[in-house]
């Protein structure tokens, strides 16, 4: 059997064997699938939830830094790393599901011949699928991934929101949302219908488990209206309705509502109550989409939702964020502001940063101005439109 046989009948037969695995028996099954490949040593690690350490799954082992480690620098720059140690190849590969960082994959290799190192690129590409279709049905990956309990609300909210990282060849979306394990309030929301991209970001009152209830409820009424094929008018008017029926008027929630067409770039959005998106062109942010507001979802009355356009260019992206960014306070009280949140997106678009790793870093840099410790949630969405 040729070499290129030999990779197709291993991962064949890896993957008729995955139908049946235990997900915490992921790296030991595929260990012995590719051990005629000369690899001596397989681990799958998975990123915690704040994007901190890399955590092996099923196996013993110390969890990695991913600011200070080649498996990190895998996952940072979603880019293949290596090292020799006593004549063994040490491969780090990201583990991606689409754009998504899952985590990294671990071999050791006794060649590491060019098609030995494809096959492993392969190989890392099954792996990421075989874990986000396992996650359905096992808790075996949320515990692994969680340093800290989580308390009820952030459980109920995380349940309900897409992947932190989605991208077509015409857009991108990424977001981030802390503290992670406490969220209790904020929430964020896309879907992609041929070539319309949805976005919502939802900023709901308080910080308790009825504020959790509340994003919820929006983030729900949203979909339904979406997928009865509403408009953005209709969504407001159907999670206004909502929430004001189930928590009264003593309860409220801010949000934006945005759709973009990725064939046109035309952005139409609703702003509920809620810091306006701002635009960012060439490097430079050129505008806020500062329009008069509505009032927050569940204090709206029957009159429409003034919906607003603005027709973006090739390469533009819109910082979507909750006011828990800009009002984040230092020691000495001074406010995170606007200003400093474009600054650090701006710097980060700079260095060529996959996005994911761009929010990575900008949400890391708001935890340590409040000395780690987040006085309100915070959550940024940030879309890139790039046809073609």
């Amino acid at each position: 059997m040729d070499s290129v046989s030999l990779g197709e009948e291993v991962l064949s037969r890896l993957l008729a064997a995955s139908h049946r695995m235990p997900p915490d028996e992921i790296a030991a099954v595929t260990a012995r699938h590719v051990a005629g490949w000369g690899v001596e040593h397989v681990r799958i690690y998975l990123s915690d939830l704040r994007q901190e350490v890399l955590v092996p799954v099923g196996a013993e082992g110390e969890p990695l830094s991913i600011d200070g480690t080649l498996a990190g620098l895998s996952y940072r720059t979603l880019r293949v790393t290596d090292r020799v140690v006593e004549g063994r190849t040490w491969l780090w590969l990201p583990l991606v599901d689409g754009v998504e960082r899952l985590g990294v994959l671990e071999l050791a290799l006794a060649r590491a011949d060019e098609h030995t190192r494809e096959r492993c690129a392969t190989l890392a590409s099954l792996l990421a699928l075989l874990l986000v279709s396992k996650s359905t049905y096992s808790d075996t990956y949320p515990q692994t991934r969680r340093r800290r309990p989580m308390s009820l609300t952030a459980e109920m909210e995380w349940a309900f929101m897409p992947p932190l990282t989605f991208a077509t060849d015409k857009v991108s979306v990424s977001a981030v949302l802390e503290p992670a394990y406490e969220v209790g309030g904020d929430a964020f929301d896309y879907t992609l219908i041929h070539d319309r991209l949805h976005v919502s970001v939802f900023d709901a009152m308080g910080h308790d488990l009825e504020a959790g209830l509340i994003a919820s409820v929006g983030m729900a009424s949203c979909r339904n209206a979406r997928r009865a094929c509403g408009t953005l008018r209709d969504i407001a008017r159907k999670a206004d309705r909502a929430i004001r029926d189930q928590f009264g008027t003593g309860r409220f929630m801010t949000a934006v509502l945005a759709d973009l067409d990725v064939s046109t770039g035309v952005l139409t959005w609703i702003n509920c109550g809620h810091p306006p998106p701002v635009v960012i062109r060439g490097g430079r942010a050129i505008k806020q989409l500062g329009r008069p507001p509505r009032l927050p979802l569940g204090l709206g009355d029957d009159v429409p939702a003034p919906v607003y356009e603005e027709r973006l260019e090739e390469g533009d992206m819109v910082l979507f964020y909750t006011d828990g960014v800009t009002e984040a306070r230092s020691r000495e009280g001074e406010q995170f502001g606007v200003e400093r949140l474009w600054d650090l997106v701006l710097r980060s678009w700079a260095t060529t940063l996959p996005v994911s790793e761009m929010l990575r870093r900008l949400i890391r840099a708001l935890i340590e101005y409040q000395r780690g410790h987040l006085q309100d949630d915070a959550t940024v969405v940030l879309v890139r439109w790039r046809p073609g």
